[in-house]
């Protein structure tokens, strides 16, 4: 099922240089209402007595994992890593770093183009009217 009110699946490809590698990963355009919970909620866990506690790792790995559509990450018989969580534990601390980097500023831009076009345009009014009501 798709509408105007779904979050579209395309993918913008970015490319990364991690080691003297060139690299690339396919981020998400925009994120469902879905995805996005499932970030904000994803360091947080309930443990016994239901309070709540802050998982700081997890939500790092949370991010990457939900916008990550695809990458070009191989194992040493060039088969494709998989995307999971253990891949993301797992890879070098400056790669999963420039990928986490990437991720952000992507987030970012996306954001940011969501709230640009969410802004309500002021109409201007042909007549002028009076001003504003002062105290």
């Amino acid at each position: 099922m798709s509408s105007k009110w779904h979050a579209v699946s395309e993918v913008d490809r970015v490319r990364l240089r991690c080691r003297d590698e060139d690299l690339w990963i396919d981020l998400k355009r925009e994120l469902s209402n879905g995805d996005r919970n499932r970030i904000l909620f994803s360091g947080i866990r309930m443990t016994h007595g239901a309070a709540a506690v802050e998982d700081f790792e997890r939500a790092l790995f949370e991010k990457a994992y939900v916008w990550i559509a695809a990458w070009s990450l191989t194992d040493t018989a060039g088969e494709t890593l998989p995307l999971t969580a253990e891949t993301l534990r797992a890879l070098r601390c400056d790669l999963f770093d420039t990928i986490d980097d990437a991720v952000t500023a992507h987030a970012k831009e996306v954001a940011d183009a969501s709230k640009k076009a969410s802004t309500p345009q002021t109409a201007t009014s042909a007549t002028s009217g009076p001003g504003p009501i002062s105290s």
